[in-house]
């Protein structure tokens, strides 16, 4: 069964969602002392007609999955009318692997990536929309805060924006929080209010340790680390299956079990190409290095678990990311803007796909003095729409999002689906508002935010950015 699910997603002649095909992007060595090739699928044999607007949707997903965490929302009518891109990660679904998953590496690759998919893709006149995913989001915080010319709407689902700064103020903030409680204990030793005042402080923080226990064992040793991702056959994988599914509640309870071919389904689908695929290469599309690599076989005895775990261990969160002149050219950092195209180049083009160069964002952030020293780094410096679910496991909402509005530019969102989890985009009601959110985006945002989801319940918008919302759910949430 796992053999043939692995057909349906990752054989590079069928389609692997109707209307997308497989395609491959391959950047050449600078960082990384050799090539490397991301696989992605995209929607551009939807019959009867392929895509008919300029705009595009680009999708990066997170751990553990690979694009076909997407599949709900991509396949969707709705978007029919716009070019619709999910990559997968590096080490990931069946792209190659990083020697090194470092800032330097995957924001360089990343980066690379989204600016062959505007040649590709972007007709003149349009504009790109980043949707991204736990992980994915992360590296869409860093991309939307040092590369803001990549897209002109960043959507963050189930991530964070993490910063030295960050952490740092939360550590004095925690500190001067405690400071008064524990001197007013020293003054008054028989008075056992004060101590449980400074345990209430920190329930937030213990809440976000507690859920993160995982993180510290991925960044174990690594002969540790790698046992744990794949012991008791895959029993951490299969466990992030059943929560994603949502048979796995908060509480711990088991819902329904997966069958053996619901669960064979999912393995195919986090794990990538089996043999199968890998050997299945004398095609068309494989030609002229158009097929999936070495990497994509070695990480099959392993479902590529000890690949993927890389990603928490090798200081992509808090590492420096030194752009090359070669991308910093590309973005037009610090380069002149770029001319308009002559007319006679305009007119030789505009039959075919245009690469249209990215273009400084249209609303420019507050100057730095007016936020203060600490959300200097990692302020995001292009509109962006933060979703979050109100059930995520994952993260504590009051550590991850308050204080988030200092970070965000004009035009900017914070939202929370009140009944969500952490897998947001598999999650039927969640995947729908999802695709309202993507919609309005890639429509041009000619409408205010709060309608593309007026029809539906249970979601609140904490800021709005553009009358300065504040975060009164966060202060009124138990």
């Amino acid at each position: 069964q796992a053999a043939a699910d692995q057909r349906q997603y990752w054989h590079l002649v069928q389609q692997p969602i109707p209307g997308f095909r497989h395609d491959f992007f391959i950047r050449e060595a600078f960082h990384t002392g050799e090539d490397l090739k991301l696989h992605y699928v995209v929607s551009t044999d939807r019959q009867p007609s392929p895509p008919s607007s300029p705009n595009i949707a680009i999708f990066i997903h997170g751990f553990p999955d690979s694009y076909t965490l997407w599949t709900q929302i991509i396949a969707s009518e709705r978007l029919k009318d716009y070019t619709c891109i999910a990559v997968d990660l590096p080490g990931y679904g069946g792209s190659d692997d990083l020697p090194e998953y470092n800032a330097q590496n995957v924001l360089d690759t990343m980066a690379f990536f989204i600016l062959e998919m505007r040649k590709r893709y972007l007709k003149a006149g349009g504009r790109v929309v980043l949707v991204t995913h736990d992980w994915g989001a992360v590296i869409g915080a860093r991309l939307a805060s040092e590369a803001p010319e990549l897209a002109e709407r960043w959507i963050l689902m189930s991530g964070l924006i993490v910063t030295i700064d960050d952490w740092n103020a939360a550590y004095w903030q925690v500190l001067a929080f405690l400071r008064q409680p524990f001197q007013l204990k020293l003054r008054y030793p028989l008075k056992l209010h004060h101590l449980s005042v400074a345990w209430g402080i920190t329930a937030p923080l213990r809440s976000q340790l507690s859920s993160s226990f995982y993180v510290f064992v991925l960044t174990l040793p690594r002969p540790l680390a790698g046992w744990f991702a794949t012991f008791g056959n895959f029993w951490f994988l299969r466990l992030l299956h059943l929560t994603k599914t949502g048979r796995l509640k908060p509480d711990g309870k088991l819902s329904t079990p997966f069958t053996p071919k619901q669960s064979a389904d999912h393995i195919a689908q986090s794990a990538g190409p089996g043999l199968w695929e890998l050997q299945a290469t004398l095609t068309p599309l494989s030609r002229g290095g158009r097929g999936y690599e070495a990497d994509a076989a070695l990480r099959i005895p392993h479902l590529g678990m000890r690949e993927k775990i890389k990603i928490y261990r090798d200081g992509l969160l808090w590492g420096d990311w030194d752009k090359s002149f070669h991308l910093r050219f590309k973005l037009g950092q610090p380069c002149e803007p770029w001319p308009a195209p002559s007319s006679s180049t305009a007119s030789a083009s505009a039959s075919a796909p245009h690469f249209q160069p990215p273009t400084p964002p249209t609303s420019e952030p507050e100057s730095d003095d007016k936020i203060g020293h600490e959300a200097l780094r990692g302020r995001i410096k292009s509109p962006a729409t933060i979703i979050m679910g109100g059930e995520d496991p994952a993260f504590e909402l009051k550590m991850v999002l308050t204080g988030v509005e200092d970070y965000l530019p004009p035009r900017s969102q914070v939202v929370v689906f009140e009944k969500g989890g952490h897998w947001l985009p598999a999650e039927k009601v969640s995947a729908e508002m999802i695709e309202h959110v993507v919609l309005w985006a890639l429509a041009g945002e000619e409408v205010e935010f709060r309608e593309c989801l007026a029809g539906f319940e249970d979601w609140e918008m904490l800021v709005d950015k553009k009358d300065r919302g504040k975060l009164s759910f966060l202060q009124s949430r138990s």
